[in-house]
C-alpha cells in the first residue's frame, strides 16, 4: 500500500514572471507609502491586500479578482505582514531616506516579491487536491 504524502501548492515558475507583472504597481506604491515624508498606512494597506489578492488569483486560476475567497486573502495577507512590518530589516529599504525611491525597482522590488512568494506560500499545505488541470500551479512533494 502506498503511503499518501502531503503535497504544497505554490506557483509555479512560468507564472512567477507574469505575477510580478501584475504586482508590480502594487509593490512600489508600497514602498512609496513607507517612505519617510510620505507614510501612508491606509494606501500600504490597500496595496497589501490587492498583492494577497493577485497572489491568490493566480494561484488559484481564478479570472476575477473579486471572485477570490476573502479568507484566502486574509490568510496571505497575515503570512506576508510579518516581513513587510519592517521592509529595511527583510529587504534593505532605508524607509527614513526619500532618495532611494530611485532604486526601488534595481534594488528591492523583486527580492520583495521573492519574500512575499516565500512567506504566501506558507502553511499553504493540502491533500490530493487540482484545480483544473492548469499549468498555473504545481504540486510539490515533501
Amino acid at each position: 500500500m502506498k503511503k499518501k504524502t502531503k503535497r504544497k501548492l505554490r506557483i509555479a515558475n512560468s507564472a512567477k514572471h507574469p505575477l510580478f507583472m501584475m504586482m508590480n504597481f502594487e509593490i512600489h506604491r508600497y514602498f512609496l507609502d513607507s517612505t519617510a515624508g510620505r507614510c501612508d498606512g491606509g494606501q500600504r494597506a490597500h496595496n497589501h491586500l490587492l498583492m494577497a489578492r493577485k497572489y491568490c488569483a493566480v494561484r488559484d486560476s481564478i479570472t476575477e479578482l473579486d471572485a477570490v475567497p476573502h479568507r484566502e486573502v486574509m490568510r496571505v495577507h497575515d503570512n506576508t505582514q510579518a516581513f513587510t512590518n519592517d521592509l529595511y530589516k527583510s529587504v534593505g529599504y532605508p524607509c527614513h531616506d526619500p532618495s532611494a525611491v530611485h532604486d526601488i525597482e534595481s534594488k528591492y522590488a523583486m527580492k520583495f516579491f521573492e519574500l512575499f512568494l516565500k512567506f504566501a506560500e506558507k502553511d499553504k499545505e493540502r491533500g490530493e487536491y487540482s484545480i483544473g488541470g492548469r499549468s498555473w500551479l504545481i504540486f510539490d512533494e515533501e
